[in-house]
């Protein structure tokens, strides 16, 4: 009867690449330091424009779609009554 071999991978320590890949490598090259501006001069002038001009036309134009005569139209749909039931 042949000798049957089976088919067993086995890795060693040595035989793992030391260096790393070079599409990692590309990946650190790429990486942008830390802006001051990006992160909080940015946000901070968008919250200083909607806090003197707040855009109630757009706030007025939305709630039209959803409100008709001051009633909301989910609150007499019967799929929307058990999650508004108390309101």
């Amino acid at each position: 009867m042949p000798e049957s071999s089976s088919a067993v991978l086995t890795f060693s320590a040595a035989s793992r690449p030391t260096a790393e890949p070079a599409a990692f490598a590309l990946v650190n090259e790429r990486v942008r330091p830390y802006s001051l501006l990006l992160w909080f001069a940015l946000p901070l002038l968008a919250f200083v424009w909607l806090w003197f001009l707040p855009p109630h036309a757009l706030d007025i134009s939305i709630s039209k779609v959803f409100f008709h005569d001051g009633v909301w139209w989910g609150r007499t749909q019967w799929w929307v009554e058990p999650f508004v039931k108390n309101c």
